[in-house]
């Protein structure tokens, strides 16, 4: 309940911000537009030129999209803009008062700031989502709605333990400015299903860099093709990255000495 607690005043507070200046508020949004529209143009034309991509018909590409933008939405909403002031927390040393407060250090650095934005990227991505679901030959059942959403709680966690595992490193070497690329660059990945990769490439973003489960577990889901495997394999992926966030991120904190020195 304390922790509940504080993040309603961080919400109440990036409200209370937002509403001030509502030019930033909806040129966030529009810079997410813009990549949504990018990533539903790509997969229009590809699926002009073809009727399947890696097995992934029209109708699954378009759940496939609406669960990324639902999941990247998510992140970017709780998460991403913590993330990305990672490296201005240590240069200016507003990680020490961070370290001096009574509650989890990654809690205050992941979830001080709302970005409140994106719950109109939810809003669109619901649409992206809902409309191909419409799409596809039958609807799903009950139990692949429970399966879909303990994948896409999973996907969430992913991210954010990725980006646990990146900031660490930032921790660690002190001078990181522009480290969150390398994540993004990571999150490339998990733009397309996970069945168009082959091989040891497969093997690595499933289970090295899990970036391609992010919405291609909750895809097979609703498409009835996530097998137990998978289905127990990206749960453990999720917690088993979660921890090592979790330690990794604790573990650089112990060897952190502050922007002075």
């Amino acid at each position: 309940m304390r922790y509940l607690k504080l993040w309603l005043a961080f919400f109440r507070n990036c409200l209370t911000r937002e509403l001030e200046y509502r030019g930033h508020f909806i040129l966030v949004f529009m810079v997410d537009v813009v990549w949504y529209v990018m990533q539903i143009s790509v997969m229009s034309m590809m699926y002009t030129l073809t009727p399947s991509l890696g097995g992934v018909g029209k109708a699954e590409a378009t759940v496939f999209l609406g669960t990324l933008f639902l999941v990247d939405a998510t992140n970017m909403m709780l998460f991403a803009s913590n993330f990305w002031r990672v490296p201005f927390y240590i240069s200016t040393g507003e990680l020490d008062f961070f370290l001096l407060r009574p509650v989890s250090t990654f809690f205050m650095v992941f979830t001080r700031y709302i970005n409140l934005a994106s719950i109109f990227n939810l809003a669109l991505g619901l649409t992206v989502f809902i409309y191909g679901v419409e799409l596809l030959p039958s609807s799903p059942n009950g139990y692949a709605w429970i399966q879909w959403v303990i994948m896409f709680i999973c996907a969430v966690v992913l991210q954010l333990s990725m980006q646990g595992i990146i900031a660490s490193f930032a921790i660690f070497t002190v001078a990181a400015d522009g480290i969150q690329f390398v994540y993004y660059t990571l999150f490339r990945l998990g733009e397309r299903p996970d069945s168009i990769y082959s091989g040891w490439i497969r093997r690595v973003v499933l289970y090295i860099i899990p970036f391609a489960v992010l919405a291609s577990m909750p895809l097979r889901a609703l498409t009835g093709t996530l097998t137990n495997e998978m289905f127990v394999t990206t749960i453990l992926l999720a917690v088993g990255f979660g921890s090592v966030a979790l330690w990794l991120f604790s573990y650089c904190l112990q060897r952190y000495s502050g922007a002075s020195s």
